[in-house]
């Protein structure tokens, strides 16, 4: 590992970890038998077999125990690096596996900001392989790939539709997906956070299965070394479980942030080479929400999205360790989940409904806003200020109504699934003593079986944001899905070959999409350092003819050609 960088190993801290945490079962050993013997080590003048074999394994774990230590700082940094020295390096890269597992790299920024406010100067440079330049090219890899199958399954429906083949060029509309970029591109800190997640949600099991055992040998007076052995048990797990739930929020953040940074990217760069009839679909006010809304959306996402199928999980699990324990009375309690469960799906469909309509809304306020910023002057000039700011505030009235809709079914179905897990445990309570008359609450019961009941409560109060998020992120999706496939300016509308003539275009049709052509028979030489002008009135293609220069236009037929690039 050190050949390709890293300056730390989780593996070789969590060998020598594991080597002296369960080389003490071995160390108490050889120092009781050490002392049973009638000849302790140092009692006398031979040296048999025992005392060597005491001897060697104390020398062999101090040797361990020095490892470990060791392994607790980081290697020197690699003396050649492909990516360019930071003037304020991140103090993760140069942190030990330790401290990176307890975020010990971070305690020094947070004693600075606790003692004074925060600026910019004190911020450290992003890590290198969180940087645009690195996270950009893995999602166009992806997406070539995604608009590749995605043109291919569309000529292979068409064909089984009996429809001529179409040659698909790379500039026009397309079929790749958002969503299968995001998971090749950025889908390994995701996965492995899925993978903490599992192990979280079997952790949670182990403190009410080790408390059960514990109260066993409390009221059964049991050994007085299981005991210790549960308690420390119960200290483990819980320890356990702090640390895999920060790694794991700490991975879905990361998977979070570089999604987005994918996502603004490809959204800016293809507003850049949006074609001209692809614009008429779009406004300026719905790109501007796509990088700032939409792509927030999965960053929002991804810390909760684990949770729609651990939730199932954990869920499963209680019920069934609940059978165990208060028998056919569970049922009753998984009765009253099952009846909420349709209440989130009738929300859950009108919340994307309304999050549909609010995004619209939302891009002709931005839209509009744009529009006034760039007319300023002449809005200012004409005392236009009253009926455009209520034109604005008409829109936004509209928006704050559909959010208000929005906030009463949230509200809603949190107020329903926050007091599920109370009315599960009152009703499997209640049906579990009045079923038969045998049945008590003892402590061992009660204790237990609250404790499950608890595990469920956190899947159960977090489904209904799990379900809001999960709606948003997909009205999204479609979003910014819609938009990348779109048509594309063709790059070869224009070309740059060497030549006499600074701009030339020769037989030049043009047009604005799938129009009539705007500009016809257009032929246009003018050499280098010449002074031109395009002198015409309103509306005879002077703006056009710039754009048809630029290729902002559809060639229809014709050369255009730049010598240089413009």
């Amino acid at each position: 590992m050190r050949k390709y960088g890293v300056r730390t190993s989780g593996t070789m801290f969590m060998f020598w970890f594991l080597r002296m945490f369960f080389g003490i079962i071995q160390l108490r050993t050889e120092v009781m038998e050490n002392d049973k013997r009638p000849n302790a080590i140092g009692s006398g003048d031979t040296v048999d077999f025992w005392e060597y074999q005491y001897v060697s394994y104390i020398l062999q774990y101090s040797l361990i125990c020095l490892m470990l230590v060791l392994e607790l700082f980081p290697d020197k940094e690699p003396s050649f690096s492909y990516y360019p020295k930071a003037a304020k390096p991140n103090p993760e890269l140069r942190s030990s596996f330790f401290s990176k597992l307890l975020f010990l790299h971070f305690d020094a920024f947070a004693w600075k900001g606790f003692r004074n406010p925060l600026t910019m100067n004190d911020m450290y440079d992003i890590n290198p392989q969180d940087s645009a330049r690195e996270l950009v090219p893995p999602f166009d890899k992806y997406w070539k790939i995604s608009v590749e199958k995605g043109r291919k399954q569309q000529m292979a429906s068409d064909r089984k539709a009996g429809k001529p083949d179409i040659d698909y060029k790379p500039h026009s509309p397309s079929n790749g997906s958002v969503l299968y970029t995001m998971i090749r591109a950025y889908g390994g800190p995701f996965w492995f956070a899925g993978m903490l997640q599992l192990a979280i949600s079997g952790l949670q099991f182990a403190s009410p299965y080790l408390m059960q055992e514990l109260m066993a040998v409390i009221a059964f007076d049991g050994p007085l070394w299981k005991g210790f052995l549960l308690t420390f048990g119960l200290f483990g797990a819980s320890l356990l479980l702090g640390l895999f739930n920060g790694q794991y929020l700490f991975y879905t953040f990361l998977s979070g942030f570089r999604i987005r940074t994918g996502l603004i990217s490809a959204i800016y760069r293809k507003a850049l080479r949006i074609s001209s009839a692809a614009k008429k679909d779009t406004t300026v006010g719905e790109i501007v929400n796509l990088m700032a809304v939409d792509a927030q959306k999965f960053f929002e996402l991804t810390s909760y999205l684990h949770i729609l199928w651990s939730a199932l999980l954990i869920i499963g699990l209680c019920v069934f360790l609940l059978y165990d324990i208060l028998g056919p009375a569970v049922f009753a309690g998984l009765g009253v989940m099952i009846l909420m469960t349709p209440v989130s799906g009738v929300v859950a469909a009108k919340l994307k409904t309304h999050q549909v309509a609010q995004m619209k809304l939302k891009d002709e306020r931005v839209k509009k806003m744009n529009e006034i910023l760039g007319g300023i002057k002449v809005l200012k000039l004409y005392a236009w200020e009253p009926s455009f700011q209520d034109s604005i505030l008409n829109v936004r009235a509209e928006e704050v109504g559909i959010l208000k809709k929005m906030a009463y079914y949230g509200a809603g179905i949190f107020f329903t699934f926050t007091i599920a897990p109370f009315l599960v445990t009152l009703v499997s309570f209640a049906v579990y003593v009045l079923i038969d008359e045998n049945n008590v609450l003892d402590p061992q019961t009660a204790f237990v079986s609250l404790a499950l009941f608890n595990i469920m409560r956190f899947p159960l109060g977090m489904f209904p944001m799990v379900v809001t998020f999960s709606m948003q992120a997909w009205v999204s999706i479609k979003r910014i899905d819609k938009f990348l496939n779109s048509a594309e300016l063709d790059p070869n509308n224009v070309t740059h070959n060497k030549s006499d003539e600074a701009l030339t275009i020769k037989d030049g049709t043009f047009s604005w999409g799938d129009e009539t052509p705007t500009l016809k028979n257009i032929n246009l030489s003018l050499r280098k350092g010449q002074l031109s002008a395009i002198v015409g009135t309103v509306g005879t293609g002077k703006s056009s003819l710039i754009s048809a220069l630029l290729g902002e236009m559809e060639k229809i037929s014709g050369v255009v050609n730049t010598d240089g690039m413009i």
